[in-house]
């Protein structure tokens, strides 16, 4: 992967989402999924005070929907790792949020849902320590863009 930009403000986020849409309209996933990385739109919602740009929301809903006119599903791939930034955000230690909102450029996946519960709060998903390693447990269903993912949501519960 090469650098990652740092976008500074709300302008430059929607210039940079529609140079990419343009970029991307003739690609195929895997360097699209790169290059989203590298242009730093992926860190627009982090907070200004860990050195995102912290664009609002707005802005951010025009980015995803200037991305999706270029490639609908680029524009729905990364929508977990958006909301996986937002519950750092919301309710993440501040461990976590300097871990989260300093790693530029990485994706964040998800694979968060269970059908074995009745609700969303029972989860039978275990990660246990095994050996030098760990063991993941459980069934998933439904983990839009984690194929693409740096870090699965898993590995930071």
């Amino acid at each position: 992967m090469g650098e990652t930009h740092l976008i500074s403000n709300d302008q430059e986020a929607l210039e940079i989402a529609d140079r990419f849409a343009r970029q991307i309209e003739a690609e195929s996933a895997d360097p699209e999924m790169e290059l989203f990385s590298e242009s730093g739109l992926l860190g627009m919602t982090v907070p200004k005070s860990y050195g995102g740009p912290g664009v609002s929301t707005v802005t951010f809903v025009k980015a995803v929907a200037l991305i999706s006119s270029a490639d609908a599903s680029l524009g729905q791939m990364p929508q977990n790792h958006y909301a996986n930034i937002e519950e750092v955000r919301l309710v993440g230690t501040e461990a976590q949020k300097s871990f989260f909102f300093g790693r530029k450029g990485d994706r964040l996946g998800n694979a968060a849902v269970e059908r074995s519960g009745k609700t969303v709060l029972e989860n039978q998903t275990r990660l246990v320590p095994n050996g030098a390693g760990y063991l993941l447990t459980g069934e998933k269903f439904y983990c839009t863009g984690a194929l693409y993912a740096h870090l699965p949501r898993h590995a930071w519960l």
